[in-house]
């Protein structure tokens, strides 16, 4: 989705898998904002314009970007290394639950889309990591998998940092001094004791980054091990 507030004229485009979740409830809570759009743009039986995790390019087709000339657009952004485990377990978990509630969202995309995507989740839920990564990956030269998210972008939410991030849209904006982001885990799927360095071998390591060249060179930052310690914050 992008989430938008005219008051403060800035718009927050929400990454899959990136925090994003945990900012927009923020902004909900206190009363600010409104999910733009509200509900999918559908034409012809395709999607248009999503209500959930729309990127410029698609707010643009639907005739929503125009609105939003000079607001201040950031989005969230993470390690590679740990989104892919993050994405890998929510579609083995919450997303096949999903697959048996028919009231679910999914059931409410239109239909050759709906049928490609539970195809496609139900083939990936038989992988494991390693062939996962390459299923996604193995056709793909050098690719930022989330490269719309990072398009024409005034600033960027490190998953890893929320907080800290948040702090400069607070300033920017002008919103309340009382807005934090708080940590929660949305995927809710990982083992205890376990985090995404688990599901790595040394060649899968190799993998990611010889893959994701695209990303690791528009953020530096970002390594197999986290977050350097001074994260380039801002980016245009």
């Amino acid at each position: 989705m992008a989430f938008v507030s005219h008051e403060h004229k800035l718009v927050f485009f929400a990454a899959p898998g990136t925090g994003s979740s945990a900012v927009i409830r923020v902004f909900l809570d206190h009363g600010i904002g409104e999910l733009w759009p509200r509900e999918d743009l559908i034409a012809e039986g395709k999607r248009v314009t999503p209500s959930k995790h729309s990127t410029i390019r698609q707010l643009n087709a639907g005739g929503l970007l125009a609105p939003l000339k000079g607001y201040f657009r950031f989005a969230g952004v993470r390690n590679p290394f740990s989104w892919y485990v993050a994405i890998y377990l929510r579609n083995r978990t919450a997303r096949m639950r999903n697959i048996a509630n028919q009231k679910s969202w999914i059931y409410q995309l239109p239909e050759a889309e709906r049928d490609r995507y539970i195809a496609r989740l139900r083939e990936q839920y038989e992988m494991s990591f390693a062939e996962y990564l390459r299923d996604l990956l193995g056709h793909h030269k050098a690719i930022d998998m989330q490269a719309e998210y990072h398009r024409h972008m005034d600033y960027y939410l490190h998953q890893e940092r929320l907080a800290e991030d948040f702090e400069l849209v607070k300033e920017r904006c002008g919103l309340p001094a009382e807005m934090t982001v708080p940590v929660f885990n949305v995927t809710g799927a990982m083992e205890e004791g376990k985090d995404y360095r688990d599901f790595y071998t040394p060649k899968l390591v190799a993998y990611v980054y010889k893959k994701n060249r695209p990303f690791f060179h528009k953020f530096p930052e970002y390594e197999f091990d986290g977050l350097k310690a001074e994260p380039a914050l801002a980016a245009g």
